[in-house]
């Protein structure tokens, strides 16, 4: 059995951030960026083989410069606040998947459809968004689960920018241990 496949086989509608792991999870897991043109260098020069962006002003940002993520994941907030207009009408364009995803949790719907959007991009080459219902901040975990190593998964951290976290084997383990340690 693949070791991520541990949360399809546990029985549950969603995994809970304990408040033990709060701390942890707001340390940034990848490279944190404050500019949006310190980005766009690291994405040219690593290469990523895909580029996943969970949050409204990274995924804006990106595509203001031209760079449509593989995989969009956006909830039109920034900050628990709503996104401005310009951000609302960029995103609209797309057609996303809409899923529910409550704060402080990963729903398993969340999780099916972020496993479904990455096999879509690798299969069909097909880009990918999804509208969340609630919030994404979490998604992050899962995306990096199951991106393709050498991804770029760009998430937004409300204190520092935007971390980068270039998807490897150790990156996998490390969010399969995190997200181990939720509540089911």
């Amino acid at each position: 059995m693949d070791n991520k496949d541990f949360i399809f086989n546990c029985q549950f509608k969603k995994l809970i951030l304990p408040n033990d792991l709060r701390e942890e999870l707001k340390k940034p897991l990848g490279k944190v960026f404050k500019e949006i043109d310190k980005v766009i260098k690291f994405i040219n020069l690593k290469k990523p083989k895909k580029i996943i962006s969970v949050g409204d002003i990274i995924s804006f940002s990106l595509i203001k410069n031209k760079i449509i993520s593989d995989i969009i994941i956006f909830d039109f907030k920034t900050r628990r606040g709503e996104v401005d207009e310009d951000v609302k009408k960029t995103l609209k364009k797309f057609f996303p998947k809409k899923i529910v995803n409550q704060r402080g949790t990963i729903s398993k719907e969340a999780i099916i459809t972020i496993k479904n959007c990455v096999e879509k991009i690798l299969t069909k080459k097909e880009k990918q968004q999804i509208l969340v219902e609630g919030e994404e901040d979490l998604l992050a975990l899962s995306v990096i689960l199951f991106s393709p190593l050498n991804s770029l998964v760009l998430y937004g951290h409300w204190q520092l920018g935007v971390v980068g976290v270039l998807v490897d084997e150790a990156m996998k383990k490390r969010v399969i241990g995190l997200l181990k340690k939720f509540e089911k």
